[in-house]
């Protein structure tokens, strides 16, 4: 007679360290060297001891850190045996039978566990094995404890495609292309390099770019910002009867609006072509004499195309007990070409370069 014994359901959170005292179920068939002999009367001919382990774990791949919770099968040899008369190829079939769908148990678990629940990781592994137990006292009696070897090979036969087919959770399906809503922030260096009528009037201007990120699946939403400075004035700019004079330092940059969509997305990068809305302004710095008589800004409305590649450098995935989160870190170079509606002394376009780093956290 075949006799499961289970674990107490606390003993399933201990950590992966009992290496010396267990046999795991992914280091190959078990044979009779995994149990001890005893002989004890009829009907009890076998006790065969297993359970799942669990314990968190951080592993890194390629530029991605997960930290999750990583499981085993396992038996315990010290309370597994078999009578000295019934060490049989069929009982050993038998047992490694009830092994592998406690393997099975394992992955369905954690298959629970990834997609989200409300039940703790050990809970969910407790009701599976459970299941476990059940399914074990049907093949004990219907095999007649693993004596009758026409049912053991039909029960092994059945346990082995089933285990075949429930796969093991693969951390790496979340790796690419992942759903859900994101938000986060950049900060870098960004340039502005006027073309047109007004480039006879200013030099170019760099400085701080500055926003926030919002993207649902594939759209992306960017509001952005850009403080540039380190331009001057070429020529005097007449302003009715306020004037900036050659030579005068000058500030300028935008706030803007884009949305973008995501045509390509890996591992390590994000290309997004984006358009989008806001305002572009120039300032003159100084305080001249005449200053009452005029503005120290003009400012009109633009309109803006380009493209964004984000460099992911790093990524950390996270999985607890009823969420996902996917927090990237990225590099982000932007190519995008502006028209602002200046009124004076004409309307002008840019061309932009930024390079920023960005952090952008999903829950999945």
């Amino acid at each position: 007679m075949a006799c499961t014994l289970l674990y107490a359901q606390s003993s399933t959170n201990s950590p992966l360290t009992m290496d010396s005292s267990v046999r795991y179920w992914d280091e190959g068939p078990l044979t009779f060297d995994n149990f001890s002999t005893r002989d004890t009367e009829w009907p009890v001919i076998s006790q065969f001891g297993y359970n799942i382990m669990y314990s968190p774990k951080e592993w890194k791949i390629g530029n991605t850190v997960i930290r999750a919770y990583d499981s085993r099968s396992f038996m315990n040899p010290y309370s597994s045996w078999v009578h000295s008369k019934y060490r049989t190829d069929e009982l050993l079939q038998y047992i490694q039978t009830e092994f592998d769908y406690v393997e099975i148990c394992r992955r369905r678990a954690m298959q629970d566990y990834l997609r989200g629940s409300e039940f703790t990781l050990g809970e969910i592994i407790g009701f599976h094995l459970e299941v476990a137990d059940s399914f074990m006292a049907k093949m004990k009696e219907e095999t007649r404890q693993g004596l009758d070897s026409t049912a053991v090979k039909d029960y092994a036969r059945r346990v082995s495609l089933e285990l075949a087919q429930t796969e093991d959770v693969k951390y790496n399906d979340l790796m690419i292309n992942p759903q859900g809503f994101a938000m986060g922030m950049h900060i870098g260096i960004a340039s502005e390099f006027y073309t047109g009528p007004i480039a006879d009037y200013v030099t170019p201007i760099a400085g701080l770019e500055y926003g926030f990120d919002f993207c649902f699946s594939k759209v992306n939403l960017y509001l952005s910002g850009l403080l540039g400075l380190g331009g001057q004035y070429k020529k005097d700019i007449p302003m009715g009867d306020y004037q900036w004079d050659a030579g005068e330092q000058m500030t300028g940059g935008n706030l803007d609006i884009s949305f973008g969509y995501t045509i390509y997305e890996s591992q390590w990068w994000k290309i997004s072509p984006f358009a989008g809305i806001g305002v572009g302004f120039i300032d003159c710095p100084s305080t001249p004499e005449n200053s009452s008589q005029g503005p120290t800004e003009i400012n009109a409305f633009r309109y803006q195309f380009g493209i964004a590649a984000d460099y992911k450098f790093l990524r950390i995935i996270g999985i607890n007990q009823a969420t996902r989160g996917l927090t990237e870190f990225s590099l982000r170079p932007r190519f995008y070409i502006a028209h602002t509606s200046f009124p004076i002394p004409a309307p002008s376009w840019t061309i932009n370069f930024g390079l920023s780093v960005n952090m952008l956290t999903r829950i999945m």
